[in-house]
This record gives structure tokens, sequence and C-alpha cells, in this order.
């Protein structure tokens, strides 16, 4: 009995606290994004959700991105209870986005060239990088480790190190949309810097 009183009491006083955090101010947004990510100027500034939404222009690739603060809720079993302090920074996806769409004739021809196809929508994709669908494997690392190179070009200070990219295996079921799920089988993927394609498994 006594250790479940401890525990309701400690949970007490852990959502007590966490109910009194404050989301981040919009100065603090754009001093942590700003150390993270680079210099930035600032485009616009809202009180939203009981914090900040902050746009900022990323200045060493020209670019815009939001970083937001807000009050979000604990749930559990569907009751909401207690808030929290949290945080959202969307420069990945916009530098993503930003790259994509410089390199994107480039893209296409390679998947000209070696008969494959890629994805790039971000509403359809869980990946940053865009995934290759390739018939064959060779066709595949072949288009992987020239979108590598491509895209390496713009991964400035390292922006992008870590990234990956993936080469599936193509089908006409996932080119006419029958399955739910965009992919197929892995055949294999690059991380940038590296750029040595590894096979999947």
């Amino acid at each position: 009995m006594k250790k479940v009183l401890s525990v309701v009491l400690i949970l007490t006083l852990v959502l007590g606290l966490a109910s009194c955090a404050m989301p981040k101010s919009a100065n603090a947004l754009i001093r942590e994004a700003e150390a993270k990510h680079g210099k930035c100027t600032v485009v616009s500034i809202e009180k939203a959700d009981g914090g900040y939404t902050v746009v900022l222009h990323d200045e060493l690739q020209d670019f815009d991105y939001t970083v937001r603060s807000f009050k979000d809720q604990f749930e559990a079993d569907g009751a909401k209870f207690g808030s929290y302090a949290d945080k959202r920074d969307s420069f990945e996806e916009a530098l993503a986005d930003k790259v994509i769409s410089e390199v994107e004739d480039e893209l296409d021809r390679i998947c000209e060239e070696t008969g494959t196809r890629y994805l790039k929508d971000r509403s359809k994709s869980i990946y940053l990088l865009p995934s290759v669908f390739a018939n064959d494997e060779e066709s595949g690392r072949k288009a992987i480790e020239a979108f590598a190179g491509v895209i390496q070009k713009h991964n400035l200070e390292g922006r992008m190190d870590n990234w990956t990219m993936i080469v599936f295996k193509d089908s006409d079921r996932l080119r006419s949309g029958e399955t739910k799920l965009p992919y197929g089988k892995k055949m294999g993927s690059v991380t940038l810097p590296d750029m040595t394609y590894k096979p999947g498994k």
C-alpha cells in the first residue's frame, strides 16, 4: 500500500511540475536554432498554442524553416490530464526540400539513364531524402550512388551527415497503388557522407 501511495505522490508531483512548465520564448527558440543550425534571420514571430511560432531564414542555403514552442497534454486511456512544454523544429525537412528542389533535374536524368524511379513526396514518404525504386539491384545501386553524389554536393558543413537513401525493389503493384505501402523489399542503401553502397538484408 505504501508503495502505491509513493508512486501516486511521485506521479502527482511530476505532473504538477510539468503543468507549470512554460513553453520556450521566441528569443530562446531563435538562440537554440542559431546554435544548432547556423546563422539565420527572423522572418516572423507569432504567439500561438500557449507558445510561439517563429519562421527563420537560413542564411547558408537560402530557405525558410519553422521552430515552435507550445503546451501539450498528457494522455492515458483517451483521457487528457496535465500539460507540458514541448517544441518542434522543421529545419531538416525544409533543408531536404530545398536541396531536392535544386537537384530535381539531375535526379530525373539519373532515373531515365538507369531505368529507375524515385519517391520524394513528403506526404507519402517517411524518409528525408528520396527513395529509389528499381527492377534489379544493379540498376538500383547505380541510381542510388549517383543520387548520393549529386546530393552530397549540397551537404554544406555536414548538415546532412548520417542521412540515408534507400533503394527498394519496384513492382507493378507499387506502381499501380494496389498496396497501401509505398515501399517494396529493401535492396540497399547509401548514407552521407560515406557514399558506400550497403546491400539490404
